[in-house]
């Protein structure tokens, strides 16, 4: 496995000029006994969880999210949630990032 570690004054520089659109935000309830559920991103986007507990495969890398937990995906990123316990509640927020590059 290859872990790359960033300065984060390096991601300041880069992302301080940035413009970000936010394109939709959605709120969303799974219930323990609802059928699993997929979703491909049609943007970049956050999850944030803020309720509850469920298993989640995030572009076939699988991991446990709870109450606060944020995850990011890209455009195109396939989002599987199984394995809800009692309920998952969520925001999934779209949005389009542009960045100025200075040479």
């Amino acid at each position: 496995m290859c872990i790359q570690t960033v300065n984060i004054d390096d991601h300041i520089l880069l992302w301080k000029p940035a413009t970000i659109q936010v394109f939709d935000i959605r709120y969303i309830k799974i219930l323990g006994d609802e059928q699993p559920s997929s979703y491909r991103l049609p943007a970049s986007g956050f999850l944030y969880a803020i309720k509850g507990k469920a298993s989640v495969i995030l572009d076939n890398k699988s991991f446990m999210i709870e109450s606060f937990h944020i995850a990011h995906a890209g455009k195109g990123s396939c989002l599987h949630i199984s394995a809800v316990e009692d309920s998952l509640e969520y925001y999934l927020n779209s949005l389009q990032s542009d960045v100025a590059y200075y040479i």
